[in-house]
């Protein structure tokens, strides 16, 4: 595909064309994803909770402030 195709250009039949290109994960993705999922797992015990302190009106998920509990 051109450039042009997915930008809409000169394209007589836009509702024709088919899906834009989708994400592939290949097996070595998935192991990792797991690997990582089971090790946070695995630490649950080790790993101190922490205490929201500050919280910005804006990008709060961002700017949060946090201190061990």
């Amino acid at each position: 595909m051109t450039r042009d195709y997915w930008q809409g250009k000169s394209y007589a039949k836009r509702d024709a064309h088919p899906d834009p290109p989708k994400k592939k994960y290949t097996q070595a993705h998935m192991d990792v994803v797991a690997e990582s999922v089971k090790a946070v797992y695995d630490a649950r015990e080790q790993t101190p909770g922490l205490k929201r302190m500050y919280e910005p009106k804006y990008l709060r998920f961002f700017q949060a402030r946090f201190e061990p509990v």
